[in-house]
């Protein structure tokens, strides 16, 4: 590989990991292809702590075919594209 295709496959590569993602009605930035639980809980409230006495109820749509649309739970992982859209609510633990 040359230096130009090895300079592409870089901006391929860039490119296929910075999206701009829309949790709870704002855009956020983001660098991986997949995003977990603890990942957009944060991007939604940057105070999240999952031992705290709050409950997280995450949903999106949107997403690439490998999971279009559905909910997370604590531990999940899910791909994520260009315009993918996440609603995050936070509820008191009773």
């Amino acid at each position: 590989m040359n230096a130009v295709d090895s300079a592409s496959t870089e901006k391929q590569q860039d490119k296929k990991k910075h999206v701009t993602l829309i949790v709870n009605a704002q855009p956020k930035e983001f660098d991986k292809e997949q995003i977990s639980f603890d990942q957009v809980t944060k991007l939604a409230f940057p105070d999240a702590n999952q031992n705290d006495n709050k409950i997280y109820y995450v949903t999106y749509e949107n997403g690439p075919r490998q999971n279009r649309e559905g909910s997370m739970d604590p531990g999940d992982k899910v791909h994520v594209q260009e315009g993918m859209e996440f609603v995050v609510e936070r509820g008191d633990k009773s």
